[in-house]
């Protein structure tokens, strides 16, 4: 399952998959969900493209594409005016995950 989402994602993103090589403890516990092992694909795809290397462990995958979120953010900040801060995005993104999906109200 990883080779296959990191082949694809590789695809997407425009980088060459040889060489990116599976977590080593892909059978372990942490590994046991599908978006784990493709949070892994796709951390292992985008940290090979950018020249860094990829989180050793399941949660370091979390805090990498965290910080990957935050800096799109701030650039959406930085380039674009009048764009959200990244500050109040992360509030935002917290209260919407604590919430869920809310109706709207009708009016």
């Amino acid at each position: 399952m990883f080779t296959v989402a990191r082949d694809r994602f590789a695809e997407l993103l425009g980088v060459d998959p040889r060489g990116i090589a599976p977590p080593v403890d892909l059978d372990e516990d942490d590994y046991a969900r599908v978006l784990t092992v493709h949070m892994a694909a796709l951390v292992a795809v985008d940290a090979a493209g950018g020249g860094r290397r990829a989180p050793a462990d399941a949660v370091g995958l979390s805090i990498y594409l965290l910080d990957r979120e935050h800096a799109y953010w701030q650039a959406l900040h930085t380039h674009r005016a009048g764009h959200t801060r990244p500050l109040v995005m992360s509030r935002t993104v917290f209260l919407a995950t604590l919430t869920r999906p809310l109706p709207r109200e009708r009016p």
